[in-house]
């Protein structure tokens, strides 16, 4: 291929499907390198919130309102309640999936203690931010590589608190580590 200004011409004429796929290629490999700056962070939502209501749509407006450029990708809302051996099985079949730096949420069983934990864990480059009650180690098979404290749900906070702090978190990962960060290194639960 030809660089001429913007755009990619073939240099011959060998067939346009070669053309296509290496600009698939290319967008490929930008989109598993690049998600995760400044400009677009992908998240994907698992959640036991059904679709009955616009508890899911909530969940999404109080992301995008502190990351307006955000992608968000429904894994799925139809998590039967409480069944985190569920949301661990859809998690786990599809992270791999997704591009480094993407951020999976896991919002399934989250009162799961008397003082839930937010908790953010790292697999390879990728994030996972849930409640510590066992999905991302049962997702994966092992616990994470890294695991830090985000929040405790504690009596003076409310679910729009621990989505904010989702998402403020999400935000400060675009800028630094989480260790940089000053959050609080932790082993996930494992059920």
């Amino acid at each position: 291929l030809v660089k001429t200004g913007r755009l990619l011409i073939p240099k011959s004429k060998k067939s346009s499907s070669d053309w296509f796929v290496h600009l698939c290629e290319r967008a490929l490999k930008y989109t598993t390198t690049c998600v995760f700056s400044n400009k677009m962070t992908h998240i994907t939502l698992l959640s036991d919130f059904g679709l009955h209501d616009a508890s899911a749509g909530v969940v999404k407006g109080i992301l995008l309102g502190v990351l307006p450029n955000a992608v968000i990708t429904d894994l799925s809302h139809e998590v039967r309640p409480y069944r985190t051996d569920e949301a661990a099985y859809l998690l786990g079949s599809a992270y791999k999936a997704f591009g480094e730096g993407c951020v999976h949420v896991v919002l399934t069983d989250i009162y799961y203690d008397a003082v839930p934990r937010l908790i953010l864990c790292q697999q390879g480059n990728q994030y996972f931010m849930s409640p510590d009650n066992g999905v991302v180690p049962m997702a994966l098979g092992k616990l994470p590589d890294s695991a830090w404290l985000c929040m405790e749900l504690t009596k003076d906070k409310t679910f729009k608190d621990w989505l904010v702090q989702t998402a403020q978190t999400i935000r400060m990962l675009t800028a630094t580590t989480p260790d940089n960060a000053g959050l609080q290194p932790i082993t996930a639960k494992r059920i």
